[in-house]
């Protein structure tokens, strides 16, 4: 009986917390109820309070206005016309006319709004408090009846509990006695005592059969007790609690309602005042025209900017000669020398001032969008902080206001950009007139017409192990540069368009290594020609040979794809990839590049993968021709990719070369093996995979499973500040881990916890490196970078 006791204690126990949490609970709820009564007070006080002085500020603003109006209307302008629109006036002064008239109007409904606050919504936040006190009261009189109510049947609860206990408690008891009489008869069963054991034992049974219906009836009470226990908690926590919540706030909405509601319409009526004199200043706003005021000006001080005299040839000595000339040999040569130079540094000047106007226009339309979205979203943000919502949206309207101030700020930086490039464009343009003066005298001088010589290229020393194979003249009408791709493949029935594979297999044969590939723009005029003769079907790269200009063919191939109708990354797939290469993990970047890819066309993809292992194959020899994955993004990112209309053209670019970036570096990686061709099919892949290790720094046929991830000690060289997420950034003498080669430029590496791409020309690796092999160590000989 003593466990029956221990449990009973444990029970009780168990129940008194129940009820005490109850209690707790339904005196917190008072106490929450309280201060949020006082708080709906406070709320109609600062209601009421904010009227009152909003009046206050709106009558004092009126007076303002009235001494700025008063003020500033002394200055309107001399020459201010009946008409606004007069064109002989500054659209700048135009608008100030307006501006007073507005000021003034302004001035009025101000004043009117003041006494609207003032008499009419103050007063009424004021009654409302008073009306709420009331209703309060009582209600919260109702709520501590319920409270009572539910602690009554808990109370019940428990004494059905305790009476249950009690009469289980006895049953038990006459149970066992009634066990103990019958193993009493079984011992002394033929002796006296039996007949008297069993009348006890009949009286023994009587008990327990009467103890036992007075258990199960007070189980069966205890049992209903529970439920109904139970059943009160539940609707009062469900129900009965949001009836009372809103018993305490009868009316108080309602009231506020109705009353920003009347703050609403004066605020209507008096926007719509606003928007009559709004409408006179976007009149005037449209006028706002620079050039036009710039022809006022240079129209009213003709003399100070017009153009001085241009100087006269002085002969000296009786000197009448007044031209270059040429006809000596010596005299001749260095002229014909000059000519070349300067042809090719027009040309390069071409196209420098060609990209920097680009520029600035970009950057001058990027400037306009930004000042109209920032006043938009001003004006906006302004209208919101009078809407009955204001209080609120306060920290949403600080968030606004930062990202506004942001805008600025970039604004700022977009003006000294431009300024610091058009500086750049006045300094290139100004030699561009120069030289184009001084090329014109000696072209004279030389009766050149036309043709300009080209200086010798540097080619590489290595002779190419293949030459190109001439090509039959197309007969089919499919328009390559302009033209639709997929038609082209369609008509065609070609993988690769012939302009693309021509140039690729004579860079690949003749270009490689020569410095500064895509980088150099080649003559306009033989680019010209030559996207001539591939539109004809003819096929001139084969009869170059060595002396072909590399530069030429790159441009030729660049020309090709820059001038797609829809470029090769289709534009509605542009914001995808550039999404696609945000984030540090390399992995998921590239999950999300294959599967983009893989949604492409099968003729785009096709010529896209052909494309960027070729690119990947420029980019292992980067050591001699200067061009790693990075600048050959910058070459190719504008060209194969365009911005989309809802982003920044300029901060737009740098995603997009980080795009093409990636494509270059894991090609292998992103594209699938089949269907089409291949660049270098039947000879060696170019590598780019993550799973592929360089020739340079391992056997290739042994196998790499058990290899650990980091294992190769590295010291960092000179200082290198990362170019995208996917690279690592360190300082001089700092160390590093590395795993693998990736190609001539890049490794894995880890530095810290942190994991990412190492450019190799920037860290000391040991001549002999160390690579684990099925569990044993090998050395194999690493380049030195």
């Amino acid at each position: 009986m003593s466990s029956d006791k221990k449990q009973e204690q444990v029970i009780q126990k168990e129940f008194d917390g129940q009820v005490r949490e109850i209690r707790n609970r339904l005196s917190e709820q008072l106490v929450c109820l309280d201060k949020r009564s006082e708080v709906e007070k406070e709320v109609l006080q600062d209601f009421q309070e904010y009227f009152q002085s909003r009046a206050e500020i709106e009558k004092e603003y009126a007076k303002k206005l009235e001494r700025l109006y008063e003020n500033h209307a002394k200055k309107r302008r001399i020459q201010t016309p009946t008409n606004e629109s007069d064109p002989q006036i500054p659209s700048t002064i135009a608008c100030w006319n307006v501006l007073m008239d507005m000021t003034r109007s302004h001035q009025k409904q101000h004043l009117l709004l003041g006494n609207i606050y003032g008499d009419h919504l103050s007063g009424k936040f004021n009654q409302l408090r008073d009306a709420l006190e009331i209703v309060y009261r009582k209600s919260r009189e109702m709520t501590v009846d319920v409270h009572s109510e539910i602690l009554g049947v808990v109370n019940e609860l428990f004494s059905a509990l305790k009476s249950y206990h009690n009469a289980h408690t006895e049953s038990k008891r006459a149970g066992n006695k009634y066990k103990q009489t019958e193993q009493q008869i079984q011992q002394k069963k033929g002796s006296a005592k039996e007949k008297s054991l069993e009348k006890q034992l009949e009286k023994s049974m009587g008990k327990f059969q009467e103890c036992q219906l007075k258990a199960t009836k007070a189980r069966n009470d205890y049992l209903m007790h529970l439920a109904s226990a139970n059943t009160t908690l539940q609707k009062y926590f469900k129900q009965d609690v949001m009836s009372l919540i809103d018993c305490l706030d009868l009316n108080y909405v309602p009231q506020i309602k109705r009353t920003l509601s009347a703050y609403h319409s004066a605020e209507l009526q008096v926007q719509r005042l606003h928007m009559a004199g709004l409408q006179r200043m976007e009149l005037c706003v449209k006028g706002l025209e620079p050039g036009k005021d710039k022809d006022l000006f240079l129209n009213a001080n003709p003399d100070h900017f017009a153009p001085p005299d241009q100087f006269a040839y002085q002969p000296h000595g009786g000197d009448e000669v007044s031209q270059v000339v040429g006809h000596h040999d010596i005299l001749y040569d260095e002229l014909s020398k000059k000519y070349g130079n300067f042809a090719n540094r027009l040309e390069a000047l071409n196209m420098e001032t060609d990209e920097i106007k680009k520029t600035l226009d970009t950057v001058m339309n990027t400037m306009r969008d930004d000042r109209i979205n920032i006043l938009q979203e001003d004006v906006s943000r302004l209208l919101k902080s009078l809407s009955p919502a204001a209080k609120l949206e306060v920290h949403g309207n600080d968030v606004m206001r930062s990202a506004s101030l942001r805008r600025k700020q970039g604004t700022t930086e977009n003006e000294g950009y431009y300024l610091e490039k058009y500086k750049e464009y006045l300094k290139k343009a100004n030699s561009h007139a120069r030289l184009e003066a001084k090329l014109e005298m000696i072209q004279e001088a030389l009766s050149i017409d036309g043709g300009k010589p080209r200086a010798p290229q540097q080619r590489s020393t290595e002779k190419p192990v293949r030459k190109m194979r001439h090509r039959p003249k197309s007969v089919l009408k499919a328009k390559l540069f302009g033209g639709s791709l997929e038609d082209y493949i369609s008509i065609t029935k070609s993988d690769i368009p012939v302009v693309v594979e021509s140039c690729i297999e004579f860079i690949s044969l003749y270009g490689t290594t020569v410095e500064g590939i895509f980088r150099m723009p080649g003559s306009q005029t033989e680019v010209n020609n030559m996207k001539a003769q591939f539109e004809n079907g003819e096929d001139p790269l084969p009869d170059l040979g060595e002396r072909g200009d590399v530069h030429l063919v790159a441009s030729v191939l660049k020309a090709y794809f820059r001038e797609l109708p829809e470029p090769l990354f289709p534009a509605a797939k542009t914001l995808e990839f550039m999404e696609a290469v945000g984030g540090n993990d390399i992995e998921t970047k590239l999950v999300k590049l294959k599967d983009l890819v893989e949604t492409l066309p099968a003729s785009v993809m096709v010529v896209m993968r052909y494309l960027f292992e070729f690119l990947k194959d420029i980019s292992s020899h980067s050591d001699e021709n200067m061009m790693d994955t990075h600048n050959l993004s910058v070459c190719f990112g504008p060209t194969l990719l365009r911005a989309p209309e809802q982003e920044d053209p300029v901060t737009s670019q740098s995603r997009l070369i980080e795009v093409v970036d990636h494509i270059i570096l894991f090609v292998q990686d992103i594209f699938p093996t089949s269907p089409g061709r291949h660049y270098k099919d039947g000879g060696i892949s170019p590598s780019g995979s993550l799973d592929t290790i360089a020739e340079s720094v391992c056997d290739g046929s042994e196998d790499d499973s058990s290899a650990p991830p980091f294992s190769i000690l590295a010291i960092a060289r000179d200082d290198y500040q990362s170019q995208n997420s996917d690279e690592l950034s360190f300082r001089q003498g700092q160390t590093m881990y590395l795993s693998s080669r990736i190609d001539t430029t890049w490794w894995r590496g880890k530095i810290g916890e942190q994991e990412g791409l190492v450019r190799g020309q920037h860290v000391n690796i040991p001549e002999l490196a160390p690579r684990y092999v099925g569990g044993s160590t090998k050395f194999h000989s690493v380049v030195s970078f």
